[in-house]
C-alpha cells in the first residue's frame, strides 16, 4: 500500500516529512525545506501512469502527467485547487486505487482571444482532469507561484489574460529530445516570458533566458519535463461532450448563494440604510462559503449581525466580520470554533468588490473578511477569495468607502444591522 499523508495546503506546497526526516529526501535538500510544510502523498507510479509513445510536443486532447527532469522520482500533482510535487512510492505492490485521479492533466484549447492572432498546436491550457474548469496558471511576474485557477471565460478577464495558456517547447531546456518545457504563451507586464520550474519541491515560474544565453544551473535542472501518457486503466476519466473549457469554468463561477448585509452607515436618525449583497462561490470554495453563510445566519451573538466594518481604507478595502465583540483586533472565530485552513487560491482579487478572507498568515481563517475597492492582485495566493459584491448593490460599496480614510479609521460607523442568505438555483447568477 502506498504511504499517504495529507497534501500541503498552500499555493507553494513542498515535499518533506512532518516531524521526521524522510529518507527519500537528501539531507542537503531537507535543510532548504520548512519543517511545517511536510505533507505529501506517495504514489506507485507504475500502476497509475505508463511511459510510452508520446507525440512531441503533446497536442490538444492528450491526457498526460509531467515528471520533472531534475527530480525524476517526483510527479506533478493537482488536487481540486492546488498544485504540488508528489514523491513516487517505492512499493510497486500498491494499486491504482491508492492514487488520486487528479494526477493527470488534459491539454485543451486556450481562449482564442488571448494571443491577438497568434496560434499554433503548441499553445495549450493544461486542465485538471478530475476538476474540469480549473487550469494550470501563474502570476503576472517572474517568480510567481504556479497554481490552479478558474479559467478565464472572456476577453474582459484582464488579470487572468493569458496566464493560463502555455507553449509546449520541445525539447525542454535541459532534458533531451523526449522532453518539453512549459513556457508562458504571453509576456508578463514586465515584458518577459516565463518558464514553469520547481526548486526543491516548490512550484514557481522564472524568467525565460534570452536566446543565446545559458540558463542558470537551477533553471536548467528544473525547467524540463518528461510528459507521460495516462495508462488506460488510470482512475481519471476525462469528461467528454459539448462543454467547452470556458463553459466549465463558467459553471464553477456560477454563484450558489447571495448574502445580504443591511448596513447602517452613520449614527442615529441621520444614518444611511443600505443593502450590500455578495454572490458566494460555493462550487469553488465550499468550506469558506459555508462558514460565511453560517455566521450570517447566526442570531443572538457570535455572528455577523451587530458587527461593524472596523477598518475601511479608501482605495484599498473594507474589513469587517469581527465576531469577538471587540470591534476589531484578532480575526474572530469561525462558525465551528477556532481557525481553519486556506481552502483555495483559484480565484483572484481581480476587481472592485472582491470578497476575501482576512487572516494573520497561512491557515488562520476565522470570521473576518474584506471587500476590495479595486483590483489587488498582490493578495493572490495569500487570501481566499470566495465572493463578489453584486452589481445591484455596487453603489453601497461607494458609501462604505466614503466612511473610511487613508489610514483605515472610519469617519462614520458602518454597522451590520441584519444579515440574510438566499440560495440560488443552478441557473441563477443575476443580481
Amino acid at each position: 500500500m502506498a504511504s499517504e499523508h495529507s497534501l500541503s495546503l498552500g499555493v507553494v506546497p513542498v515535499v518533506s516529512g512532518r516531524g521526521r526526516r524522510t529518507s527519500a529526501i537528501p539531507d542537503s535538500m531537507s535543510t532548504a525545506l520548512g519543517a511545517e510544510d511536510t505533507r505529501f502523498r506517495a504514489l506507485d507510479d507504475g500502476t497509475t501512469l505508463a511511459a510510452g509513445s508520446v507525440q512531441m510536443p503533446p497536442v490538444v486532447g492528450d491526457v498526460i502527467s509531467l515528471r520533472p527532469v531534475g527530480f525524476p522520482r517526483h510527479r506533478l500533482h493537482a488536487n481540486a485547487t492546488f498544485l504540488g510535487l508528489q514523491l513516487q512510492a517505492q512499493d510497486t505492490r500498491s494499486s491504482s486505487a491508492d492514487a488520486p485521479a487528479s494526477v493527470q492533466l488534459r491539454l485543451t484549447e486556450p481562449p482564442s482571444w488571448c494571443f491577438e492572432g497568434e496560434s499554433g498546436p503548441s499553445i495549450v491550457s493544461l486542465e485538471s482532469c478530475q476538476h474540469p474548469g480549473l487550469v494550470v496558471a501563474h502570476g503576472g511576474v517572474a517568480d510567481s507561484s504556479v497554481r490552479l485557477i478558474v479559467a478565464p471565460t472572456s476577453e474582459e478577464d484582464e488579470p487572468h489574460r493569458c496566464t493560463s495558456a502555455w507553449r509546449l517547447e520541445a525539447p525542454g531546456l535541459n532534458g533531451g529530445e523526449e522532453t518539453i518545457s512549459l513556457t508562458s504563451a504571453a509576456s508578463t507586464r514586465e515584458g518577459v516570458r516565463l518558464v514553469a520550474r520547481h526548486a526543491f519541491g516548490v512550484l514557481r515560474v522564472a524568467a525565460l533566458p534570452r536566446k543565446g544565453e545559458l540558463p542558470s544551473e537551477l533553471l536548467a535542472s528544473d525547467g524540463s519535463w518528461h510528459p507521460l501518457h495516462a495508462a488506460s486503466n488510470a482512475p481519471c476519466v476525462v469528461r467528454s461532450g459539448d462543454e467547452t473549457l470556458a463553459e466549465r469554468a463558467a459553471t464553477l463561477m456560477r454563484p450558489t448563494q447571495r448574502a445580504t448585509f443591511r448596513l447602517a452607515i452613520g449614527d442615529g436618525d441621520a444614518s444611511l440604510q443600505r443593502n450590500l449583497s455578495f454572490h458566494l462561490y460555493g462550487r469553488v470554495a465550499p468550506r469558506t462559503v459555508a462558514n460565511f453563510v453560517s455566521l450570517c445566519e447566526r442570531r443572538g451573538g457570535g455572528g455577523y449581525t451587530g458587527s461593524v466594518f472596523h477598518r475601511v481604507m479608501r482605495g484599498f478595502m473594507a474589513q469587517g466580520g469581527d465576531n469577538s465583540g471587540r470591534g476589531g483586533g484578532g480575526y474572530g472565530v469561525s462558525a465551528s470554533g477556532g481557525l481553519f485552513a486556506d481552502e483555495t487560491f483559484a480565484l483572484s482579487h481581480s476587481a472592485r468588490g472582491t470578497l476575501s478572507m482576512a487572516n494573520a498568515g497561512k491557515d488562520t481563517n476565522g470570521a473576518q473578511f474584506f471587500a476590495t475597492f479595486g483590483p489587488t492582485p498582490h493578495l493572490d495566493g495569500q487570501h481566499v477569495v470566495f465572493g463578489r459584491v453584486t452589481d445591484a448593490t455596487a453603489a453601497t460599496l461607494d458609501d462604505v468607502e466614503d466612511a473610511g480614510s487613508q489610514g483605515g479609521q472610519t469617519t462614520r460607523r458602518v454597522l451590520v444591522s441584519a444579515c440574510d442568505v438566499d440560495t440560488l438555483a443552478r441557473e441563477q447568477g443575476a443580481d
